[in-house]
């Protein structure tokens, strides 16, 4: 698989995510590239670029290789496991990218998710999170 497609299917497998928080302003769009400006209450997406305007559904996922959305990625997974600020990530030979929480840097303790690269295993947090309490 590309790593193109990787992302394709890790910003897809986000949006359809419970945890998914919506699209922000600073997101990039992985397909036009467009960054977001706006989000208005019809979930239209405002772009920084023509069009101004990106109707639902025109952006089908978001670029989790840029570092401004995969920030938005990031407050997702510390949403969906109550933990404001004490999610981090280390990098090692085998998984690369390792989330946990607190300060757990070289600690065996909870893992929420890894993999070979960071929204590789942020998308696996998410996917390990608990339910949201309805």
């Amino acid at each position: 698989m590309s790593k193109d497609s990787e992302n394709e299917r890790l910003g897809r497998e986000w949006m359809a995510s419970e945890h998914w928080g919506g699209w922000r302003v600073g997101m990039v769009c992985a397909v036009t590239g467009q960054v977001v400006v706006r989000v208005d209450d019809t979930a239209n997406i405002w772009s920084d670029t023509l069009p101004r305007v990106a109707p639902p559904g025109t952006c089908p996922t978001p670029d989790v290789s840029h570092p401004g959305t995969r920030a938005f990625l990031l407050e997702d997974v510390r949403r969906a496991w109550a933990s404001e600020g004490a999610v981090n990530w280390q990098s090692g030979p085998e998984w690369h990218y390792v989330v946990k929480p607190g300060c757990q840097f070289f600690n065996p303790g909870a893992l929420y998710g890894k993999g070979k690269t960071e929204q590789a295993a942020l998308v696996e947090a998410l996917r390990a999170a608990p339910e949201k309490t309805k």
